[in-house]
């Protein structure tokens, strides 16, 4: 299991969510974002999952805009991630 920190903007504002990706046994990498519900993919890559879950992320996040949903912020780590958003990025460079 890999973790990442996941980065999108939508209409203007940066959202920062958790994403957990592990190997399948079929060697697919599945993805999923916890704190959205029914935001996950898969794709035949690590690249190609990363790409696919920042693109179902966009879309979650929009959707749940378009009806009026609250978005939901989480916390990573003990802090939100719109607050401390430098320390992420620095956090997710050091695991590549």
């Amino acid at each position: 299991m890999t973790e990442r920190i996941i980065t999108v903007k939508v209409n203007g504002k940066t959202y920062s969510y958790r994403a957990v990706f592990e190997l399948d046994e079929d060697g697919i990498y599945v993805v999923e974002v916890p704190a959205i519900e029914g935001c996950f993919t898969q794709g035949v890559t690590f690249g190609e999952a990363l790409e696919m879950i920042e693109d179902a992320l966009i879309l979650s996040l929009e959707c749940r805009m378009m009806v009026g949903e609250e978005i939901p912020l989480v916390e990573y780590e003990g802090k939100r991630p719109s607050s401390e958003r430098a320390c992420y990025r620095k956090k997710e460079i050091q695991q590549l």
